[in-house]
């Protein structure tokens, strides 16, 4: 029983850690939602019957068709029932949970995790540590890493013999993630003292410590271990020579990395970390031809190495090498998206490099290949829209497909990518008015934390227009947020002193700059605004 649980909680965990979140379209006739039905048990007041056909509606399928109608629902559910049983509580957790409500699942869990009758009920231990593991998950996806180590190490209390695989499953986590202190501490942890307990493999364990080593940089750590593994497993040389490549890949030994990783020339991995050697250690020249070769011996690796000599070949001037490759990738790997992004917008840069003839040729392929690809309309506003705004220098055109696509599909998730498009877009094109739409609608959606940028971006923009009452009235918002930190202040003090000096206000300006550099000495606004004032001076005053 206990390695069952044990491997209940490992897979769980394992999915997390891989972000297994994938959706699929669902078969309509066994997965429709009687909104209907439910809406009417609700009016009714039959809300565990409402709640039982909603759950058994999200177990069916992994991406309902109207979330946001099934969390109100939820909501309706819940606030019916001031003081819901545990197992009722565990429902709305798990219903909350399946439509990415994670913060509401958080509270049922714990709700039901303070119920006094959980140390009474049958198989409570089991349903302690199943609330728990679904805790992580949702602390996981809030990005509460605090919380996560606190649910594991509560399972680990709870349930020694699932400890040592939680453990491992977290700190692969974190290894995917680059959190390598966290991930170190966590799988120093997987090895039980007591041996009779479950355990993940040691040599897995002592793996993932060697990536976790190296990229904490600790060398000396990294080259033991390793050693310990050539000795204990010889036939796995390749794996070996590929970490030994890593160590002086990352100590920036790269003759000796090309030398660990041309023994592991089988691992794609290894011929990832070759072509970043010879392009970190070796001129352009040299480099792009050696990377170009693993690309045509093994063209199935995917579109890393291709963009990098592609790149190579760009910083050259050797456009028709470049595009061959990075058309490859476009080809090859049509659904690394944003990989197909990068190399379309390159092309573009490529092509405008040598003209407007050219250019035009790019903006025809990118358009042609996204018109093979019409599920993909925010992604051709990034791939296009990019290439409009830089390389082709048309920003209003820019502006207006992306302006466009985003108004199309204002809850698509790339939204975040195209929305830095669209401010350089109407920046460029100096249309201030919509920056101005757009970025004070960022603000006031935005965490607290970050007003304070947002607004010094949209004053920046103001005081290059020469609309001077505008950014003084927000440089005034900056300076009286009480989350603008010291830098934000000193940069919107320094900005208003330079609206005042344009507004005639010489007084009123000259005080501006005294404030930034008595208030903020240490800043580099101090700095700035010291000049300005000698500026001033030096011209009279005037």
């Amino acid at each position: 029983m206990h390695l069952r649980q044990c491997a209940v909680v490992f897979t769980l965990l394992c999915i997390i850690a891989h972000c297994a979140l994938a959706t699929s379209p669902a078969d309509s006739s066994i997965l429709s939602l009687s909104k209907d039905i439910i809406a009417t048990l609700v009016a009714q007041g039959k809300f565990v019957e409402a709640l039982d056909q909603v759950h058994e509606y999200l177990l069916s399928t992994r991406s309902p068709a109207d979330p946001a109608w099934v969390v109100k629902t939820l909501d309706s559910v819940q606030s019916s029932d001031p003081k819901p049983n545990a197992d009722t509580l565990e429902k709305l957790g798990d219903c909350y949970r399946m439509t990415d409500s994670f913060a509401k699942a958080v509270k049922c869990y714990e709700a039901v995790l303070r119920d006094p009758s959980l140390s009474t009920r049958d198989a409570s231990a089991d349903t302690g540590r199943r609330i728990r593991r679904w805790l992580i998950k949702c602390h996981i996806r809030n990005k509460e890493w605090g919380k996560v180590e606190k649910e594991i190490d509560a399972i680990a209390a709870e349930s020694p013999e699932c400890a040592a695989w939680s453990y491992y499953s977290l700190g692969c986590y974190y290894q995917r993630y680059r959190k390598y202190p966290q991930a170190i501490s966590c799988l120093m942890k997987a090895a039980p003292a007591d041996k009779t307990l479950p355990a993940p493999d040691a040599k897995s364990v002592d793996v993932a410590l060697v990536d976790c080593y190296t990229g904490a940089r600790k060398w000396d750590n990294a080259t033991a271990l390793l050693k310990k593994l050539s000795e204990q497993y010889p036939k796995e040389a390749g794996r070996w020579h590929e970490c030994a490549g890593a160590i002086y890949q990352g100590r920036k030994k790269y003759a000796e990395a090309i030398a660990e990783l041309k023994q592991a020339i089988e691992r794609a991995t290894a011929r990832k970390r070759l072509g970043e050697c010879y392009r970190d250690s070796m001129t352009s020249a040299e480099a792009a031809p050696l990377i170009e070769d693993l690309v045509t011996k093994y063209p199935t690796d995917g579109p890393y190495l291709p963009t990098i000599a592609g790149r190579l070949y760009q910083d050259m001037k050797q456009y028709d090498k470049a595009v061959a490759l990075l058309k490859f990738v476009i080809e090859h790997f049509p659904n690394a998206r944003w990989q197909v992004w990068d190399a379309c917008y390159y092309i573009g840069e490529c092509a405008f490099a040598q003209g407007e003839d050219k250019g035009g040729e790019a903006l025809a392929y990118i358009k042609d290949f996204y018109a093979r690809h019409l599920d993909r309309p925010m992604d051709f506003a990034i791939a296009y829209g990019k290439t409009l705004l830089f390389p082709a220098d048309k920003p209003a055109e820019a502006a207006e497909l992306i302006a466009k696509t985003m108004a199309e599909h204002p809850k698509d998730s790339l939204a975040s990518e195209l929305r830095p498009l669209l401010i350089a877009a109407y920046s460029n094109s100096n249309q201030i008015d919509k920056l101005a739409e757009v970025l004070n609608a960022m603000a006031k959606e935005a965490p607290a934390a970050k007003k304070p940028g947002i607004l010094l971006a949209l004053i920046d923009h103001y005081v290059l227009a020469g609309k001077y009452r505008e950014a003084a009235a927000l440089c005034r918002a900056v300076l009286a947020l009480r989350e603008s930190s010291d830098d934000a202040r000193a940069h919107a003090e320094y900005q208003l002193g330079i609206c005042y000096r344009n507004s005639n206000m010489d007084t009123a300006a000259r005080q501006a700059m005294r404030n930034v550099v008595e208030r903020y000495s240490h800043s580099e606004w101090a700095k700035q605004a010291q000049i300005m004032v000698c500026e001033w001076d030096a011209h009279g005053g005037s």
